[in-house]
């Protein structure tokens, strides 16, 4: 994967969160202070949530992480969801109650797969079952979201690749 290739689209625009945010929430949340940045591996120490994989999305509200998708990127042209959470904070809550958070960071995913320049060839995930740390998650919410990505991002299941995978590139 050509990780410069994608550096380009962040910090994202502040149009780009209003389709994510929920409706009648108050009091509202001050768009102007979302953002959604992109870190790939050592990068990633500076964040107080951990993080596996080898780049993250990360939404913030007002400088705080409020959540985090990570994915790991196999062979050079794969590139597959392995972490979806909110960070644990009251940011993370605010956040969790006024934007679809999950949707919008794994379109980000879909988005940066499509990039020409990037060389990823497929997007991808495991069986939610077999991600590290679900067993741990607090709520059903947590697989749902996993699951959920399965319909975003078209994915289906691939037998001889034990994943959730589409091909982004024609030709593959």
């Amino acid at each position: 994967m050509n990780i410069e290739a994608v550096r380009h689209r962040y910090p994202l625009p502040q149009g780009s969160f209003e389709a994510y945010l929920r409706p009648r929430i108050s009091p509202p949340l001050d768009i102007t202070r979302l953002e959604v940045g992109f870190m790939a591996g050592s990068e990633r120490s500076e964040l107080v949530t951990p993080t596996i994989g080898n780049i993250s999305h990360i939404l913030q509200y007002k400088g705080k992480e409020g959540a985090v998708s990570s994915f790991e990127i196999r062979h050079d042209v794969d590139l597959v969801l392995v972490q979806l959470q909110g960070a644990r904070s009251r940011v993370s809550w605010r956040v969790a109650t006024a934007v679809r958070w999950d949707t919008l960071l794994l379109d980000e995913a879909v988005q940066i797969a499509t990039i020409e320049e990037s060389g990823i060839q497929r997007i991808g995930m495991p069986n939610p079952l077999l991600i590290r740390g679900i067993e741990d998650a607090e709520s059903e919410d947590a697989f749902n979201r996993y699951e959920a990505f399965i319909i975003i991002a078209a994915l289906q299941w691939s037998a001889e690749d034990q994943l959730y995978i589409r091909d982004i590139k024609p030709g593959v």
